[in-house]
């Protein structure tokens, strides 16, 4: 059997010498960005900033405690 010319597989595309040379679209919705968006991320910043420190103190305190026994 003949193999077809139009099936070419597709290079993986993490290579850099991609055929298809269009660049990825990057579309934003409606309050994905400005100062709303802004202000979002910074609430989550301080939310995972503190819940990190509060681990962390957690675990120094748990292995503190494991070390003087």
């Amino acid at each position: 059997m003949r193999s077809s010319s139009r099936h070419k597989p597709k290079p993986s595309r993490w290579l850099p010498f991609r055929s298809n040379k269009e660049p990825e679209r990057y579309y934003l919705l409606p309050g994905m960005g400005g100062r709303l968006a802004f202000a979002k991320r910074k609430i989550a910043m301080m939310w995972a900033l503190g819940l990190g420190t509060t681990t962390a103190a957690i675990v120094a305190v748990v292995i503190y405690f494991m070390s003087t026994r």
